[in-house]
């Protein structure tokens, strides 16, 4: 009997054996930890590579939108602005009428382009989340704006990709004219602005006249493939800084896909800031040039090389190396 219960308790001790010490599973979950804390990082720049390819298609399929529709509207880009309202707010943007050459005609045609933007009979239809219009790698996408011009309760679909109308250098405020933008003074024999030339980027930014003439492809004298046509400038009306700080800005004018921006830039540089200049939440930011082609800007490239590949006239010698 002795040899029996001896027998049993050295069979229980070897099954205790058999499992972990306390020491040994804590070695075991900091392992654990640490891969973990290794492969998250992977795991989330590989998201974003995913959110950023995305962003380069969505912005590739806007581009071959525009191209399309000018070929079908002698060459022209459409128009900007569609009145010359003072508010952007209160214009449609060039966006309503290139949403039938994105598969949206149905949404294009429910809006009353009679009527304000932001009226009531309007506000469902500005509503909508047009995926084609938002990038995934913006803080809340997909977004609606609650608050546009002095009007709250709007939760209008938003939109993180801008025309580009006019470029100023901050040191010198040269402006140059973009893709948008309609005949300046010197451009072309017998050339002439719809409105007088103004001599800043403070006053162009004002003046809704400059945007209801369209430009058109053949203005671009430093070939479409150095020219941008759109730009990311994510996160709008909300102001995002360099270091991604947001804040809320007092009268939000700009940011949903159914009204108007201004489309004026400060050739700053690139994720500096997303009111005035290029910014998207990825490494840099998307644009889209004038033939179709989608690249993504580095947030270290150089203000001369924004500055030339934003404007369409200034017959600049570019590297490749310098961008690309």
């Amino acid at each position: 009997m002795k040899t029996t219960l001896q027998h049993s308790r050295t069979d229980d001790d070897r099954a205790l054996r058999k499992g972990l010490t306390l020491v040994e599973l804590l070695v075991v979950i900091a392992i654990i930890g640490t891969l973990v804390a290794l492969l998250l990082p992977a795991v989330q720049a590989a998201r974003e590579s995913a959110r950023r390819v995305t962003c380069q298609n969505n912005l590739r399929q806007v581009a071959l939108g525009v191209l399309n529709y000018a070929s079908t509207n002698n060459d022209k880009f459409p128009s900007l602005w569609q009145t010359a309202n003072f508010e952007p707010w209160e214009n449609f943007s060039w966006r309503v009428d290139l949403l039938p050459y994105l598969e949206s005609s149905s949404i294009h045609d429910s809006l009353k382009t009679d009527l304000p933007p932001l009226s009531t009979t309007n506000r469902p239809t500005v509503g909508t989340l047009i995926s084609l219009f938002q990038c995934p790698s913006t803080p809340g996408a997909p977004r609606s704006i609650q608050s546009l011009g002095l009007e709250d309760d709007v939760w209008a679909g938003a939109c993180d990709y801008s025309a580009i109308h006019d470029v100023a250098n901050q040191e010198d405020e040269d402006l140059l004219p973009a893709a948008w933008r309609s005949k300046a003074k010197g451009e072309g024999e017998g050339a002439e602005d719809v409105a007088a030339t103004p001599t800043s980027i403070e006053q162009d930014r004002y003046n809704p006249a400059l945007r209801i003439e369209p430009g058109r492809l053949k203005m671009i004298g430093d070939g479409l493939s150095n020219t941008a046509m759109l730009v990311e400038q994510a996160g709008k009306p909300m102001q995002y800084d360099q270091a991604r700080v947001a804040e809320v800005v007092d009268v939000p004018k700009e940011g949903a896909w159914a009204t108007a921006e201004f489309s004026s830039f400060y050739a700053s540089g690139v994720n500096r800031d997303n009111l005035t200049g290029l910014y998207g939440f990825h490494s840099g930011a998307v644009v889209a040039m004038c033939d179709g082609s989608v690249h993504l800007f580095a947030a270290d490239m150089e203000v001369e090389v924004v500055t030339a590949l934003l404007s369409r006239n200034g017959d600049e010698i570019i590297d490749a190396d310098d961008w690309q």
